[in-house]
């Protein structure tokens, strides 16, 4: 049976039946309904044209709203391996996708002729939508609103401007890294994160941390605050280094990088320091069965939620009307383990 005789035999126009057939919102829903009831009792096969169906989308974008194909932008300046941080919140993201009907199209960015990418994509309308990754800055979303599909970021942001964004409580992790220690009777804490700090999670978590060590009334030494000391001057005993020049060492050490633990433990291990008799270890981690294994004292960030919780405000701004911008941030969640103990004498 063609479309036509379809159209005929349901007292419609050809044009009315492939519209209703695509569940369009200009016809109406009961002759949406009858079309449908009658092609299923003549037993009417449709065969979507999805390559002609976005064609139509990207011309008349305005007239309908699809969620059909979403794209992640990963923000990378060098060609360097996914990290776990955006392949969990991909996952999150595709499981969310996936589960209203749409799919995930993958995109790194970062040099010139791979932000070309990114436009051919847009103008083609293979996208509906974008979920962006990497330090997004006030450059980078303009460039993408000048393609008008809406856009979530996920992760890190240094806009000035309303933005949609769904992140972790950073501060709050940093926060909770002091209070847990200072519950264990620690008043010497070490605060361990990256070189320079570039990222705003590394500058959160140190300004939720240093609230918690006021408000505990900790030790507050500002050389207790160290910044990748084991990759100082690239020497492998730089972690031992920066504690012998402290002359009183930490009884407790919170690291704010995911994966960079086992840059702790060895030395201390070959320093011949008992963990965590003597020296307790808070780790900040993604939340995966990886970090579950190692059974360390954790802080798991959901960043697998990061992921689908962005989807579904972006699914939200697209099938809904005048979605205000807002930030949406996660709590993480506390795993006790084996590398924290209370502390037993000075």
């Amino acid at each position: 049976m063609t479309l036509r005789e379809l159209a005929r035999a349901a007292q419609v126009s050809p044009t009315t039946a492939s519209l209703a057939l695509n569940d369009h919102p200009r016809v109406a829903v009961k002759t949406r309904q009858r079309i449908a009831e009658t092609a299923a009792r003549l037993g009417f096969v449709h065969n979507v044209n999805y390559a002609a169906r976005r064609m139509a989308h990207a011309r008349f974008r305005r007239h309908s709203a699809s969620f059909d194909q979403v794209g992640f932008i990963y923000l990378a300046d060098v060609e360097t391996d996914l990290d776990p941080v955006c392949l969990q919140m991909m996952r999150g993201a595709e499981h969310e996708l996936s589960r209203v009907r749409a799919s995930l199209v993958f995109v790194r960015a970062g040099q010139r002729d791979e932000w070309d990418k990114v436009q051919r994509l847009a103008q083609t309308g293979i996208v509906d939508a974008w979920l962006i990754v990497g330090a997004v800055t006030d450059h980078v979303l303009n460039r993408l609103k000048q393609m008008r599909l809406p856009c979530v970021i996920l992760g890190d942001q240094r806009c000035s401007q309303p933005v949609h964004v769904v992140d972790i409580d950073f501060v709050g992790a940093g926060r909770m890294a002091a209070e847990h220690l200072a519950s264990l009777g620690h008043r010497r804490i070490a605060f361990v994160t990256g070189v320079g700090m570039p990222f705003e999670y590394q500058r959160e978590s140190l300004e939720g941390f240093r609230a918690g060590v006021r408000e505990h009334q900790l030790d507050d030494d500002e050389r207790l605050i160290a910044h990748d000391p084991f990759a100082r001057d690239l020497a492998p005993d730089g972690l031992r280094a920066w504690l012998r020049e402290l002359g009183e060492p930490p009884t407790a050490i919170f690291c704010t990088e995911p994966s960079k633990m086992d840059f702790i433990l060895r030395p201390l291990r070959e320093a011949g320091i008992e963990i965590p008799r003597q020296m307790s270890l808070l780790s900040c981690e993604v939340a995966s069965a990886q970090t579950s294994s190692s059974g360390l004292t954790r802080i798991e960030m959901p960043m697998a939620e990061v992921g689908r919780q962005g989807a579904m405000l972006l699914h939200k701004i697209v099938t809904e009307a005048r979605v205000a911008s807002c930030q949406i941030k996660l709590t993480p969640t506390l795993v006790e383990g084996w590398s924290t103990c209370p502390l037993s004498s000075p």
